[in-house]
């Protein structure tokens, strides 16, 4: 549920940016734009934070902290965002009900 009811309206677009940049996050590890996904790790978590989905920062944070370490953490990166896909995948199907 977001914090605020009067973002209720832009909840749809929320999630299609968050899913948008799960993919722009992948392409920067592909890319190894390490600056890039830290900058749209720390982007995303503000988002979530902003609308109440406080449960999907730990693993943009993550992905955030392990982005200063590069290639040696692109495990932890991939793990981190394979975890933020699904559950914004989760949380979206979850708003719907």
């Amino acid at each position: 549920m977001p914090v605020n009811d009067e973002l209720a309206h832009l909840i749809p677009s929320f999630f299609a940016q968050m899913t948008s940049d799960a993919g722009l996050m992948r392409d920067a590890v592909a890319a190894g734009d390490w600056n890039v996904l830290a900058r749209l790790a720390h982007s995303a978590r503000g988002h979530c934070m902003l609308f109440g989905y406080q449960a999907l920062t730990p693993w943009l944070r993550q992905i955030n902290l392990a982005a200063k370490d590069g290639a040696a953490a692109t495990l932890i990166i991939e793990t981190a965002l394979s975890a933020f896909a699904a559950a914004v995948a989760l949380a979206e199907e979850n708003h719907r009900v």
